[in-house]
C-alpha cells in the first residue's frame, strides 16, 4: 500500500507540473515575457517532473527509505504549486477578472512553497541512507517542525500583501 501511494503521489506531482507547463505556454501566448524569464520558468516547472519520476523509482525500490518519501513530497508539493500558480496567472491574463477557482489556486500557490522547502531540508539531512546521521539531529527535525508547521498555517491564513507598490502619478 505505501509503495502504491508513493508512486501515485509522485505521478500526481509530475502530471500537475506538466499541466502547469501547459498553462505557462498558454499564458505566454497571451502575454509574452522576456526569453530568459520564460526559459527559467519552464525549467522550474520541469523540476517536479524529474523529481516525480525519481520519487516513483525510489519508492518502488525502497518504500521504507525516508529519502524516497522526501523526494515524493518535493515532487508533490512543487507540482501542486506549479499548476496552481500558472493556472491563476493564465486566468488573470485571459479574463482580467479571476474566477473563484483562480483565486483558490492562487491562495494554494502562495503557501505550498513552505512544505516544499521543509521537504528539501529533510532530504538534505536524510540523504543517502534515509536515516538521520545521529540522535543529535532529532533536534534539527524538531526545529524544522517548530518553524515550518506554524509558518505554513500563517502563510495559508493571512492575506498576502502586494509585493509591488502601486505606481502613483505625481501631482
Amino acid at each position: 500500500m505505501p509503495r502504491r501511494l508513493g508512486i501515485a503521489l509522485s505521478f500526481v506531482g509530475a502530471a500537475t507540473s506538466l499541466v502547469g507547463l501547459a498553462f505557462f505556454g498558454l499564458h505566454g501566448a497571451v502575454t509574452p515575457a522576456p526569453v530568459g524569464r520564460e526559459v527559467s520558468k519552464a525549467l522550474y516547472l520541469f523540476g517536479p517532473v524529474v523529481s516525480g519520476l525519481l520519487g516513483a523509482l525510489l519508492v518502488s525500490r525502497r518504500p521504507g527509505n525516508s529519502t524516497a518519501w522526501a523526494v515524493v513530497a518535493i515532487a508533490f508539493t512543487q507540482g501542486i504549486s506549479a499548476v496552481s500558480q500558472q493556472f491563476g496567472a493564465y486566468e488573470v491574463a485571459v479574463t482580467h477578472h479571476p474566477s473563484v477557482a483562480a483565486t483558490w489556486f492562487a491562495w494554494l500557490s502562495n503557501w505550498t512553497w513552505v512544505p516544499n522547502l521543509c521537504a528539501i531540508y529533510l532530504l538534505l539531512v536524510l540523504f543517502p541512507t534515509g536515516r538521520l546521521p545521529s540522535r543529535a539531529w532529532w533536534g534539527f527535525v524538531a526545529l524544522l517542525a517548530a518553524v515550518f508547521v506554524p509558518l505554513s498555517v500563517a502563510v495559508a491564513t493571512f492575506p498576502v500583501l502586494d509585493s509591488e507598490p502601486a505606481v502613483r502619478a505625481e501631482p
